[in-house]
């Protein structure tokens, strides 16, 4: 069965298993807990769904590129807000996120677009998000939102460069990623 353009969402948490090793597992549960609370929150509030948890991360598929957009600056402000409140243990995630139709098994997902959308996380650095321009373009926001340029990214496995965009959620933030041109290849991860 195909699922008619959805929006699909992948988070990763930088270094948790460093986090966890310091922290101990008791203390260590209690925070990823605490983390997968924010996500789930964030996505519902969104109208989006929990697809499934990837050991320190969450997949979630919306209806609409505006609410995967606006989940991602939820999430990320859901970072910050734990941050403040626990300076001692920081986190830093990654989102990407991207859209189109995709194969519905088993209560999975799967498919090109889940591909993309993942690759996307998989390249961010911690506090980044990077969407797709399919997903930047089909944003129907009425909220002013800011991109930045990243241009095409070729992951290993795709025959075609993904045109990317940064998804600058943070006021004030500046440019700190590559300007568009000349396909990046980003590899090894996965095939």
């Amino acid at each position: 069965m195909r699922a008619a353009n959805l929006t699909f969402l992948f988070t990763d948490l930088v270094g948790s298993t460093r986090l966890i090793d310091r922290l101990g597992d008791h203390a260590g549960e209690q925070v990823m807990r605490g983390h997968f609370a924010m996500l789930r929150s964030a996505i519902s509030q969104h109208d989006g769904h929990v697809v499934k948890t990837l050991g320190d991360g969450i997949m979630a598929i919306f209806r609409r590129p505006d609410d995967g957009v606006s989940c991602s600056i939820a999430m990320q402000h859901g970072v910050i807000r734990h941050n403040g409140a626990n300076p001692d243990v920081e986190l830093a995630m990654r989102v990407g996120v991207h859209c189109g139709p995709a194969i519905r098994m088993a209560g999975d997902y799967y498919g090109i677009p889940v591909n993309i959308a993942k690759r996307l996380c998989d390249h961010c650095t911690g506090g980044q998000v990077l969407v797709s321009e399919a997903v930047r373009s089909g944003v129907q926001s009425d909220r002013p939102l800011d991109f930045l340029e990243i241009g095409g990214l070729l992951f290993k496995g795709l025959s075609a460069p993904v045109s990317t965009v940064e998804l600058l959620w943070k006021k004030g933030a500046g440019p700190r990623a590559r300007s568009a041109g000349s396909p990046l290849f980003c590899g090894p991860g996965g095939s």
